[in-house]
């Protein structure tokens, strides 16, 4: 399946080649404006684990947290210890968090073959870790440190 990053959808953008035309954009602003909102929107689905309903029908967005059944391998520890480990993920007492679409009111085709995934360092944050480290630094240190900025 083909992703979609922020630069791939600017180029659907009507007048992007036209500077003289009040809608016009450039990529750089685009980004910052679409990095602005992703930041947001993460932040408050995180802290307050209500659902965001998206614009158009799409459906709706939450962060759940739940108990894996299967454990991650700990690699680096495996590879050090000659033995399988397992993350015991004691920061979070054991709970990882996941984010869920419901397409159950969304009004387009073929809801099943499509998905909606986070990044990378998405996945790793969890809401127990968030909330110690935001006790410990505060919101706007974990907003600058830890959010992914749009580069591509």
């Amino acid at each position: 399946m083909k992703r979609v990053s922020i630069g791939n959808s600017y180029k659907t953008l009507p007048n992007k080649k036209n500077p003289t035309h009040p809608d016009f954009i450039t990529k750089d602003v685009y980004k910052k404006i679409i990095d602005s909102f992703n930041k947001i929107l993460f932040e408050e689905l995180l802290t307050t684990g209500q659902e965001f309903n998206i614009p158009e029908r799409l459906g709706s967005l939450q962060i759940v947290k739940f108990k894996p059944k299967n454990p991650s391998v700990d690699f680096a520890a495996s590879k050090k210890y000659k033995t399988k480990i397992l993350h015991d993920n004691l920061h979070t007492d054991g709970y990882a968090v996941k984010l869920k679409w419901n397409k159950n009111n969304a009004n387009f085709k073929f809801k099943k073959i499509w998905d909606f995934k986070l990044v990378r360092h998405h996945i790793r944050l969890n809401k127990l870790s968030i909330k110690n480290f935001v006790n410990q630094h505060g919101i706007t240190n974990f907003i600058e440190s830890t959010f992914y900025h749009a580069d591509n």
